[in-house]
């Protein structure tokens, strides 16, 4: 992504800890005059600004006085909410601020109205306030993330007197760190599921030899690690993450735990699959994703076994495997402070996202009853039901997520964000189609995607939920695109189809629906055009 870098200190050696972006530093602090539009040259290209305000550096700038301290504060959060209204199209990363932990007004700062920590929640206040309002909005909590290192570690006193950067290297490449997961938070970039090994990472022993009340999972001592851990992968289950069990063990021992022991927080139903058995875990991890319609790339492996995790990591390079703590004290800290927002960022939480387990295993069933029957019959006895919305702002951040995350049946695979879709929204040349889906199994949710470019009469973006590929309802998500090219005046349609790696399953869509194809067949990008009759 390109991004504009802009505070109130020197912002340059930060940048190379930005990797994976192209990174525009702006002038010394220039953030005002870019907040509010001065700089709109500079912009060009951009699809995010990231704005760091240094507390420490405003406090002490205004001789840390409180009442001026809160007019820079309060004239930074209208400058982020000018900004945010005026570029709808661009992603506002918005920091937090860090005040100094002691002040000239000693130990009253803590029960004053301006003290410095009631500045500090009144600014996030109203930053979140503002992300609630706007999409393009994302809050960076720079000063939670100082609060964790603590101030001694974060800051570099000598560097801020001498260069204006305060930042300590260790905590600068925190900071950039952190800016990353928060940025593809964003932009909807999360995996899909998490694969648990039991012995020894969901629980503490092997249950094949101390049994299923023999294993350390409590309300005391090292059992309550694994408890505790065993928690924080629940509420990310409950977020949308789907879990998958992959563990050497007889599945009689397995099932034991799950029905019996009263201390376990994850019960067998919290799982779309438990794999049980002996076979090699990179041969059942294919099964499972195989199963589930996802790619590899979309799963992430805890196991506390150095050998599984070597194995993994050569046999299936696109699953992502931490390394394991040193200690099970340290799980569920590990886990929350480096796999959670390494792999699992988020930043908005939809409906759909909280559902999705629930649809997993509605899709396995779907699977099961598809390979009894016909597929004629497969689709006719599902009675489906299509709802489709144009230009839904409810839409939007499911239709950001869309684009970012839907890979095998997608033509072309464009990446936008929030801000992008609220953009395009705001410019209204452009249609966004979203298609919801249910049948007797349950509701998926938005699943199908398609974007109208209604000037030019072509299909900029057209997708489908890998949940619902072979169902046809694709067919009649491309009749209601249709039926807008119409609306718009448009006697034929425009397409294309960009191959890749993963979209191959998208390959004979569009010939198969009436497109003919224009220009030379083989070009990276593959064009047709279609009659369509103008309302």
């Amino acid at each position: 992504m390109n991004l504009y870098l802009t505070g109130n200190f020197t912002l340059a050696p930060l940048k190379p800890f930005l990797r994976g972006h192209q990174v525009r530093v702006g002038d010394f602090n220039d953030y005002k005059t870019v907040l509010l539009g001065g700089r709109r040259e500079a912009l060009e290209g951009c699809g995010a600004v990231v704005c760091l305000l240094d507390g420490v550096e405003v406090a002490a700038e205004l001789g840390f006085d409180e009442h001026a301290i809160a007019s820079v504060l309060d004239g930074y959060a209208e400058a982020c909410a000018a900004f945010a209204a005026s570029h709808p199209d661009i992603l506002l990363v918005a920091s937090t601020v860090r005040l100094p932990a002691h002040g000239p007004a000693s130990f009253s700062d803590t029960i004053a109205d301006a003290g410095f920590p009631a500045l500090e929640a009144s600014l996030h206040r109203r930053l979140a306030a503002l992300a609630a309002e706007r999409r393009n909005v994302v809050v960076f909590d720079l000063a939670r993330l100082i609060g964790q290192v603590g101030e001694r570690a974060a800051y570099a006193p000598a560097m801020r007197y001498a260069a204006r950067f305060g930042f300590a290297p260790a905590f600068a490449r925190e900071v950039g760190t952190a800016l990353d997961q928060v940025l593809r938070a964003g932009l909807q970039q999360s995996r899909k599921v998490l694969v648990l090994d039991f012995d020894n990472t969901l629980w503490g022993g092997v249950v094949g030899e101390v049994g299923a009340h023999g294993i350390a999972v409590s309300q005391d001592g090292i059992g309550r690690a694994f408890r505790h851990f065993q928690m924080a992968v629940q509420r990310l289950a409950r977020r949308g993450i789907l879990l998958v069990g992959l563990t050497k063990n007889n599945e009689a021992d397995v099932d034991e735990v799950f029905s019996d022991n009263d201390m376990m927080v994850l019960r067998k139903d919290d799982f779309v699959r438990i794999c049980a058995n002996w076979e090699v875990k990179a041969s059942n991890l294919m099964e499972v994703a195989k199963g589930l319609n996802l790619g590899l790339d979309s799963f992430v492996l805890i196991d506390d076994n150095p050998v599984e995790r070597s194995a993994m990591r050569e046999m299936l390079p696109m699953v992502a495997v931490p390394e394991f703590p040193a200690s099970p004290e340290l799980l569920p800290t590990w886990f929350l402070e480096s796999v959670v927002p390494e792999y699992f960022p988020a930043y908005r939480i939809t409906q759909e996202d909280r559902a999705k387990a629930e649809q997993y295993k509605a899709n396995l069933k779907r699977a099961e009853m598809q390979g009894a029957i016909s597929l004629d019959e497969f689709i006719a006895n599902l009675d489906i039901r299509l709802d489709f919305r144009v230009n839904d702002q409810r839409d939007i951040v499911r239709v950001s997520q869309m684009t970012q995350k839907t890979n095998q049946f997608n033509l072309t695979t464009r990446r936008y964000s929030v801000a992008d879709i609220e953009g395009l929204l705001a410019r209204g040349d452009h249609d966004i189609v979203s298609m919801s889906y249910e049948d007797k199994f349950g509701k998926e949710g938005v699943v199908g995607l398609a974007i109208l470019d209604g000037t030019a009469g072509e299909i900029d973006t057209f997708l489908l939920s890998c949940r619902v590929i072979g169902r046809t309802v694709e067919d009649q998500l491309l009749r209601k695109v249709e039926e807008r090219a119409a609306a718009r005046g448009h006697h034929e349609i425009r397409a294309a189809f960009r191959p890749t790696p993963k979209n191959q399953v998208a390959q004979s869509f569009l010939p198969s629906q009436g497109f003919v194809p224009q220009g030379d067949a083989s070009s990276d990008i593959h064009l047709y055009r279609k009659p369509i009759n103008a309302r």
